[in-house]
């Protein structure tokens, strides 16, 4: 595949997302080979969203008791910790039971 080739699959695969984002979407979850079978949230998207959460609010609670963290590093430190949660977290589909 010469590369105006290339270049011109990638405008057309482009402009398809800009007109049709929910198919883009389901076209990249199609090529994952995973479905999830319900719509209940992955154990990862869980962790990763209480892991933030939880920097927040610690976060919140150390300038109560006048620890100054700029902005800027408190939420590079909430993000972090959310990726590593998620980064970490089991792989699956949560239940009623977990």
């Amino acid at each position: 595949m010469s590369k105006l080739t290339k270049i011109l699959k990638g405008v057309a695969t482009g402009a398809s997302i800009a007109l049709n984002p929910a198919a883009a979407v389901a076209s990249v979850i199609g090529q994952a080979g995973e479905s999830l079978p319900t719509a209940s949230p992955v154990r990862k998207v869980k962790a990763g969203g209480l892991a933030g959460a939880i920097a927040v609010l610690i976060i919140a609670v150390a300038a109560q008791f006048g620890v100054e963290i700029p902005a800027e590093d408190a939420s590079a430190i909430a993000v972090a910790v959310s990726v590593i949660a998620a980064y970490f977290a089991k792989n699956g589909v949560l239940k009623d039971d977990d």
